[in-house]
């Protein structure tokens, strides 16, 4: 007979493994900056996607409590979504869209989602920051964000000369007004399930200026986009806000493009067996062993399974 809890453990001393204790990271896609029209325009960054954890020793997204293990059983095929950023702004002005979700999805278990970071006026994982097309002197509430994946968004700055939009919330914070009124990003968050760090979900950059030149406070983080810059691929990172400079001694008629959201990404990871498993995997993934486990890293949408 096997020690008790030892096929959860990864093995069976009968020579089967009935079944693994996955440990996971579901990180969904970052939301697209918002674009505004106007010279005095303000543009709200997009927020970092959902994250969601179970991993050992490690933070789950929004504040929330560490998840527990999913059990995947010998046989059964599990799905694999990971989602992609929501698309900036385009053209004259747009708000931006919504990050795609990722989720983990089997006949046997409650399905992982995670929830698309958000974009101006619209809740995501991460709330993205206000300002979606405001105008000089308007005042726009950060998006909110999601339950144990995400913060919210900063609402925009609309004290000085040169207003500018929010800031996207992260994984680990919301975004927010500094001491000077100045939009800051959410802090996104850090996992080494893989054995190596990679900070994800962090909340982008809002855009605005004074007439003449964009201006923009805050910083990338954690894979999202600055000013008009786009999320990093497979990071979560929101898209940064895109606006429009007129026509002035320190610049030219000239529009600055919102970003994009970064795609998410998918990891399980379960204690290597001690009896050897056959694994059938699709999509995009990479896999390798840290410490006593073994992780299956998905960039792109696939399917697990294991005999």
């Amino acid at each position: 007979m096997a020690p008790l809890g030892a096929a959860r453990f990864g093995w069976a001393s009968s020579g089967g493994v009935p079944e693994l204790a996955i440990e996971y990271v579901v990180l969904a896609g970052g939301g697209g900056g918002a674009k505004s029209p106007h010279y005095w325009g303000i543009a709200g960054g997009g927020g970092g996607g959902g994250y969601r954890s179970s991993i050992s020793g490690e933070s789950t997204g929004g504040g929330g409590t560490l998840e527990s293990t999913k059990i995947f059983t010998n046989g059964t095929s599990y799905t694999i979504t990971v989602g992609g950023g929501g698309p900036g702004g385009g053209g004259y002005a747009g708000l931006g869209t919504r990050g795609g979700s990722s989720e983990i999805v089997g006949s046997d278990i409650t399905t992982v989602t995670t929830t698309g970071g958000g974009r101006n006026n619209q809740q995501g994982g991460s709330g993205a920051g206000g300002g979606a097309s405001g105008v000089s002197g308007a005042t726009n509430s950060g998006s909110s964000g999601t339950t144990n994946e995400g913060f919210a968004g900063s609402r925009n700055d609309n004290s000085g000369n040169a207003n500018t939009g929010g800031c996207g919330g992260g994984a680990t914070s919301a975004g927010y007004l500094n001491g000077s009124g100045f939009p800051q990003t959410g802090i996104g968050i850090t996992y080494s399930a893989t054995g190596s760090s990679q900070s994800v979900a962090g909340g982008a950059v809002g855009n605005g200026g004074n007439g003449a030149y964009p201006v923009a406070w805050g910083s990338a983080n954690s894979g999202s986009g600055g000013a008009s810059g786009s999320g990093a691929a497979n990071r979560g990172g929101g898209g940064g806000g895109g606006m429009r400079a007129g026509s002035h001694q320190y610049s030219v008629d000239a529009h600055y493009g919102a970003g994009n959201g970064g795609s998410g990404r998918v990891i399980i990871r379960f204690l290597t067996p001690a009896s050897p498993i056959s694994v059938t995997a699709t999509g995009t993934y990479t896999t390798g062993t840290t410490g006593s486990y073994t992780y299956y890293d998905f960039t792109q949408s696939g399917s697990f399974s294991f005999s």
